[in-house]
């Protein structure tokens, strides 16, 4: 190391270390991009992966701080020729890094939650117990992580690097392999993640004790893990700049997601509970690009402590000062060629979300409400004090946003049997979600409907449907249009009883951009809907708004003008008045973002029937059947239903013990369960009873547009 070429010992150790840390990075990374897919942790697993990060940094910065301290006490003490003292440092090393290790995990132990919400966890209840999973976890794995990158630089001062880079490849081959195993076949979330980072660090862990107890020149005795504060001392100094490049990288991120969390909560749209750790996880993405690149530079430096060491130590300083400058040199290139990439990176993202960002389904356009809240609002008068605002005001605010919705469905007459088939129109209401056309509305609309039109003033659009839920009767639709005006999306959550309210609609399909005023009545609401294939019950806004059929799908607006849920129902009693009923705008905007995202919404269950209900003797007629009761009418081919044995013609009398005497019994049990619940269903079939065992699947985009009865 004394005589060998400067350019040559660089690439020897600067290499390896290089690549050590990028795959170091990798376990954080890695993890990222498989919470990210993982549909059922997205973004609330990300932002708490964003969150735990910088605590994982933490217990790097400390072993750095020892191992490359002890890196640079070695490589000293052997080019002074002091091999004992460079013994003793490398076990004062293995002593330090493991109490400060166990040291480390009791405080991430015990104050577990203080330090989450220290570094941003709390921007909403999903994320911190994303964050509380991911970092027990973690916590667990602290002492086997800071070991194997503490002795990284002790075994490349023994002048194996290749062997510190292998220990590490490994960690992260493991880490790789199991995440995918243990977050999608498994399911076990961020606990999954985590285990599979731990696995691959104890991996390392042991490959590094496995090195420690054979190592070529530096290998400790048994007394040589006594102690000493000199040895201490002069390592933790040596060591300390390695420590604060880490440790500022930790101190930048919290201060990061702090104020994501303290001021994305005045954004329209990411002060809303459900979108609040969007800005958090986007920022944890860009981080990692900052990590791979101060992993490159820091490797370099890091590489080269030994080489440095034992010059310094042998007195050989021409060496010395030529590794400083090939060192600059080749640090200012790696700076130079990430700032060329990081603008080229922002350039393409800018100009591939001009050309193209109005068109994404990822996220529904939002405009920023008024300073005043919702929840301010007074009574329904011609003027609301708190915001300002006028009836007519808000009137004219709103009205652009909502449109109007014809449908035509081809329908089938009592003799449907023999062939004969009719078109009925139908009318609804739609608001505009965003300028590019995305239209939300209900889906007892739009179900069924061959041809769909959205009216905007004068002109006529035909429409498709993106995506709609029967459970929730949410739909969203698209039309080819641009320069829309989307309504201001509230929050339903801050409404209060006696506030006042505007719905704007289609009444009876001919009174297009109708607006009549009232009060919220009363707010989460129990209402029995009957949708398009099974009775629901759903939680609702009740208001004395007047609403009447083809109101359905339109906008309540509060009076700032901000809509605050979709108006699907009234009371089909006739007596009586002022009862009328709408989504709240929170639940109806996740359902979207699903359908948008999906085109369908997860978790669905699906059996894969088309049934129909005999209850008077002259479809029992038709139907050639003899009992009224529920019956098969068609098996989707290779769905649950037609797995569990399932026939065209099957009367299904009962479902777990309960009776299926009618069509909504049907609907409302299967609602009541999940994707992935097994049923025991007895059916009639040829006279004899028969019992079967269904396990549900998931309706998704191909399977609800085959089966709406499932």
């Amino acid at each position: 190391m004394g005589t060998e070429r400067v350019g040559k010992l660089m690439g020897q150790y600067a290499v390896p270390c290089i690549i050590s840390l990028l795959v170091g990075a990798l376990y954080n990374i890695v993890d990222q991009i498989f919470i990210a897919n993982a549909s059922y942790l997205g973004s609330y697993g990300n932002a708490a992966n964003t969150v735990v990060f910088p605590l994982t940094v933490v217990a790097l910065a400390i072993a750095v701080m020892v191992g490359d301290g002890c890196c640079a006490f070695v490589s000293m003490a052997l080019g002074r020729n002091e091999i004992n003292d460079a013994r003793r440092s490398v076990g004062n090393a293995v002593v330090l890094t493991v109490a400060g290790s166990l040291v480390l995990t009791a405080l991430y132990l015990i104050f577990a939650d203080g330090i989450i919400a220290m570094f941003g966890g709390t921007v909403n209840a999903e994320t911190f117990r994303c964050s509380q999973e991911y970092f027990f976890y973690i916590t667990l794995g602290i002492p086997f992580y800071m070991f194997g990158q503490a002795m990284n630089p002790i075994i490349r001062a023994d002048g194996n690097p290749k062997f510190a880079m292998i220990s590490t490849l490994a960690g992260a081959v493991i880490n790789i392999i199991l995440d995918p195993i243990f977050i999608f076949i498994c399911e076990w979330g961020m606990m999954g993640a985590a285990v599979a980072t731990v696995i691959g660090q104890v991996a390392t862990a042991l490959l590094a004790v496995w090195y420690l107890l054979h190592m070529k020149i530096i290998k400790p005795a048994s007394g040589d893990y006594a102690l000493r504060g000199t040895v201490c001392g002069r390592m933790l100094t040596l060591g300390i700049t390695s420590f604060l490049s880490q440790i500022s990288l930790v101190a930048a991120m919290a201060a990061i997601n702090n104020m994501l969390r303290k001021y994305g909560a005045l954004d329209a749209v990411f002060g809303q509970e459900q979108y609040a750790q969007i800005p958090m996880a986007v920022v944890g993405i860009v981080m990692k690009f900052f990590q791979i690149v101060i992993s490159i530079v820091v490797g370099m430096a890091a590489g080269c402590i030994p080489i440095v060491g034992y010059n310094m130590g042998a007195e050989k300083k021409l060496r010395v000062r030529e590794l400083f400058t090939k060192l600059l040199i080749a640090e200012a290139l790696v700076g130079a060629v990430a700032l060329v990439l990081a603008a080229a990176m922002g350039f393409a993202g800018g100009f591939v979300g001009a050309k193209f960002g109005g068109s994404g389904k990822g996220v529904i356009q939002q405009v920023a409400p008024s300073s005043t809240s919702s929840s301010d609002s007074g009574s329904a008068s011609a003027v609301n004090t708190a915001s300002g605002m006028t009836t007519a005001q808000v009137s004219e605010m709103v009205s652009p946003s909502v449109v109007v919705i014809t449908t035509e469905q081809v329908v089938y007459s009592q003799w449907s049997w023999y062939g004969q088939s009719q078109v009925e129109s139908g009318a609804g209401s739609g608001v505009v979600i965003s300028s590019d056309g995305y239209i939300l509305t209900c889906a007892h609309v739009v179900s069924g409907a061959s041809n769909i039109t959205v009216t905007i003033g004068d002109t006529d659009y035909p429409a498709t449907v993106v995506g709609e839920d029967d459970t929730s009767d949410v739909a969203v639709l698209k039309i080819d249009a641009t320069d829309l005006t989307p309504a201001t999306v509230g929050n339903s959550d801050s409404l209060a009883v006696g506030e006042s309210v505007l719905a704007v609609g289609n009444p009876l399909g001919e009174l297009g951009g109708t607006v009549t005023s009232g009060i919220v009545s009363a707010l989460n609401r129990s209402v029995t809907i009957q949708g398009t294939s099974s009775t629901n019950t759903m939680s609702l806004i009740q208001m004395d708004a007047s609403v009447s059929p083809g109101n359905s799908g339109g906008g309540l607006f509060n009076m700032n003008g901000e809509l605050i849920g979709l108006v699907n129902a009234k009371s089909s009693s006739s007596d009586a008045e002022g009862l009328g009923f709408a989504i709240p705008i929170n639940d109806a905007i996740k359902v979207a973002q699903d359908l948008l995202e999906n085109g369908y919404v997860s978790g669905r269950p699906y059996m894969g029937i088309t049934y129909l209900a005999v209850t008077d003797a002259q479809t029992a007629a038709q139907l050639n059947v003899t009992a009224y009761g529920v019956y098969v009418v068609d098996v989707a081919q290779g769905g649950p239903a037609d797995k569990a044995g399932l026939k065209t013609g099957d009367r299904i009398v009962s479902i777990d013990g309960t009776e299926i005497a009618q069509k909504d019994d049907l609907g409302t049990l299967i609602q009541q369960h999940a994707a992935g619940d097994t049923l025991s269903i007895t059916v009639a079939r040829e006279g004899q009873m028969q019992t079967v065992s269904l396990t549900l699947g998931e309706k998704n985009a191909q399977t609800q547009q085959a089966q709406k009865n499932s």
